[in-house]
């Protein structure tokens, strides 16, 4: 494939998070970029911010989808994290121009550049694997000024922790501890903390490390709990920032392309002119039935590197929504669908050459299943053998009734009953 179509991008920041907001992600952590200008948010998320009690179902065969509860106390849902903003002083929108933002795919690094008042301004953004943080990245041709905040979405008050750190914690409904820590990873200017943010002066470079954390487990045994995430966090912060920029980007760089380089696919005979046009023009030129064979080679690029950015073999597998989220209430909880979801997130694992990221759905199959075997027996009978995976499953041991009144099976004594519905739609004839 051309060099260009490893790449989404676009001539004008996001005006929608999910339409064209620029995801990144180490599999456990991820964020999603909309490249605004003034005032630049980043929204970011850590995959183990569950709400939810832990291995929570409902038993009943035939109930309402309705009665689905996605409480903090019910089967739950999986959670926004928080958000960085850099407000930068200033900053006249009227006068930017060649603004170009973009996803290098294999890199995995976001960009955005332009010119605002004669200034040159470049930002750029990864989430490394090696280092398990997101690293943020601004500069300037000039001297700018910025506010740092570091925000939660479930609502606990960020500080200050000297001049070059925001951090908050907080504990969920359900018990479940969280933190998330940002901090100056380089700054040629000066810092100085103003109440519960870092305001920055006098700077033609700005780089920043986030990570955030739970005390979620991936283990039935353990309850779903593991060691305070504070600690953790810290830890992986101080490793971060004693590396610096250039040797996190430099490793990032290195390890993710040899992965999205294992495979390559060629058809047809993609057109240059086409591929420098912006995703977005493509991709309306494409609905309205034009040909792009560089298009649709660069979707397949994309589905490898969702899947890079949103599963590890030692965490969570992708959800719904991979492990992006800008919501506390998303759809269908952005849970993990077993009745096809879930495994369309992995389809091209084997055959492109990502099978180490099948591990983490392995995994979490096997710790799920202890509580679905007590879920199955409370619904089928005492001795019924194995287990069954419901529509919806929760990284909590949780399962939910959604699809229950059209596929659950129900066991009276040895004789097995089909449920009264599955009978009146003639699908069982006894």
């Amino acid at each position: 494939m051309l060099a260009e179509s490893w790449r989404l991008h676009y001539r004008s920041p996001a005006a929608k998070w999910e339409a064209h907001g620029l995801p990144i992600g180490n599999g456990r952590l991820g964020a999603v970029l909309r490249g605004e200008i003034a005032r630049d948010v980043v929204q970011f998320n850590e995959n183990s911010l569950w709400a939810g009690s832990n291995n929570y179902a409902n038993g009943l065969c035939g109930v309402a989808d309705d009665v689905f509860d996605t409480s903090m106390h019910g089967f739950g849902r999986y959670l926004d994290f928080g958000r960085v903003t850099i407000s930068f002083a200033d900053l006249d929108e009227s006068t930017v121009s060649g603004y170009e933002r973009a996803l290098d795919l294999r890199h995995a690094v976001a960009y955005a550049c332009f010119d605002a008042g004669g200034v040159r301004h470049q930002r750029s953004a990864f989430a490394s694997r090696e280092a398990d943080v997101i690293v943020l990245r601004y500069s300037a041709s000039a001297p700018f000024g910025c506010t740092v905040r570091l925000e939660s979405a479930q609502g606990v008050p960020s500080r200050v922790a000297g001049d070059t750190s925001v951090v908050f914690d907080g504990v969920l409904g359900n018990g479940l501890r969280y933190c998330a820590s940002l901090v100056l990873l380089e700054c040629d200017g000066r810092s100085i903390a103003h109440g519960d943010r870092i305001v920055v002066e006098d700077a033609t470079t700005l780089a920043l490390v986030l990570d955030a954390g739970t005390d979620y487990a991936l283990s039935a045994v353990a309850g779903w709990r593991g060691v305070n995430p504070r600690p953790v966090v810290d830890e992986r912060i101080c490793s971060a920032t004693a590396l610096g920029w250039e040797r996190l980007h430099d490793a990032h760089v290195t390890k993710f392309s040899a992965v999205m380089d294992r495979c390559r696919l060629r058809w047809g005979r993609p057109v240059p002119e086409l591929d420098a046009q912006p995703t977005d023009v493509r991709l309306r030129r494409y609905r309205d039935g034009a040909a792009d064979v560089g298009l649709e080679q660069l979707a397949v690029v994309l589905g490898r590197y969702l899947l890079v950015s949103s599963s590890r073999a030692e965490g969570l597998p992708a959800n719904l929504q991979g492990l992006w989220n800008d919501s506390n209430d998303p759809a269908w909880g952005s849970d993990y669908h077993t009745n096809i979801n879930v495994q369309m997130n992995y389809w091209g694992a084997e055959v492109t050459g990502l099978s180490e990221e099948h591990i983490a759905l392995l995994n979490f199959m096997e710790e799920v299943a202890v509580p679905s075997r007590s879920a199955t027996r409370a619904m089928c009978g005492p001795d019924v053998p194995g287990w069954t995976a419901r529509t919806s499953q929760s990284p909590l041991g949780g399962q939910s009734p959604l699809g229950g009144q059209w596929v659950a099976t129900q066991y009276r004594g040895k004789r097995l009953v089909r449920p009264p519905r599955l009978r009146a739609l003639g699908l069982y004839s006894r």
